[in-house]
């Protein structure tokens, strides 16, 4: 379940940033404009969007692959991946352009959402974190 963390965060957060003076909607567009992107050997970026309070990851993971989407629905299991991925970011292990896409949901007031979509069940698990935590 490793690969539900970090590496989703780094891989798509530094394509949205091509631009110095984006908006949040601008960057998230021209981000969405890379999708799909394939993150690992089970999971693609399908599509990247700004909704009500979180920009939202699409992301279609090959179940058969090493496991469940609904694994992710486990408190204990989601609570990991949202540490890991906060754990990264509070770091400072982030590109410029990563740490500029997470300035500007802080400044919007915008969090981020991965929603993980079983390619074989079309279960969904959500991992959300708030714009108060980044």
């Amino acid at each position: 379940m490793k690969r539900f963390s970090t590496l989703l965060l780094v891989a798509t957060m530094g394509l949205v940033m091509a631009c110095r003076q984006m908006t949040l909607d601008e960057a998230v567009e021209a981000a969405n404009r890379n999708c799909p992107m394939q993150i690992d050997d089970a999971t693609v970026i399908t599509k990247i969007e700004h909704q009500g309070d979180y920009v939202v990851y699409l992301a279609d993971v090959d179940e058969g692959a090493d496991g469940d989407v609904n694994n992710l629905n486990d408190s204990i299991l989601n609570a990991e991946v949202k540490r890991n991925i906060l754990a990264y970011i509070q770091k400072g292990m982030l590109n410029g352009d990563t740490r500029r896409f997470i300035g500007l949901c802080k400044d919007s007031k915008v969090g981020i959402e991965y929603r993980y979509i079983g390619s074989r069940t079309n279960n969904q698990a959500l991992v959300r974190i708030e714009h108060t935590e980044l």
